[in-house]
């Protein structure tokens, strides 16, 4: 193996534990080939993740809507998202998971959804394939409201069809 093995080993799997996504059972047991500080290093790290998976399954106020690939279409897609909401208003936040702009404004829009919780507002949390599923799925146990992870092509159709070019972007459909 060598220094430099061990080195590009931990590296690779460290980046997989932060985009939460765990080991495997073959990297596990690969872990007793790294010296002992760096085995404890990712051993500890796979806990952590692990445990926190386990949390993340306890957590409510969310959900995944799923939205059939082959639908690429800007109008078939909004009126699958938005028919069931008929009669609401919806926000829709586009927003990806590696966005920092993006997450300070998860946090800053806490007390504007508290101010509306009693009025007819559902939040709309559309990301797109360029954010880690495993890193995605982690996080929007946090952001209550639906969530749809879009395809490259679904995005693309949603960004044209309103000019969009970057996230975060809001939309709010009456």
């Amino acid at each position: 193996g060598g220094v430099l093995f061990d080195v590009h080993r931990l590296t690779r799997w460290m980046r997989q534990l932060h985009l939460r996504s765990p080991l495997t059972a073959a990297q596990a047991d690969s872990l007793s080939l790294l010296p002992p500080a760096a085995r404890e290093e990712a051993a500890a790290a796979q806990r952590a993740l692990l445990r926190r998976l386990r949390q993340n399954e306890q957590k409510e106020g969310y959900e995944i809507i799923r939205i059939d690939p082959a639908v690429t279409d800007a109008d078939a897609l909004l009126a699958i998202l938005l028919e069931p909401l008929r009669g609401k208003t919806v926000a829709a936040d586009l927003w990806e998971t590696w966005c920092r702009p993006c997450l300070l404004a998860h946090q800053s829009l806490r007390p504007l959804k508290e101010e509306l919780e009693d009025e007819p507002v559902v939040w709309l949390y559309l990301s797109s394939a360029s954010s880690p599923e495993p890193l995605w799925r982690d996080m929007i146990c946090d952001i209550p409201g639906l969530h749809v992870r879009l395809t490259r092509e679904q995005a693309q159709a949603l960004y044209a069809k309103y000019g969009l070019r970057g996230v975060p972007t809001y939309l709010v459909f009456s």
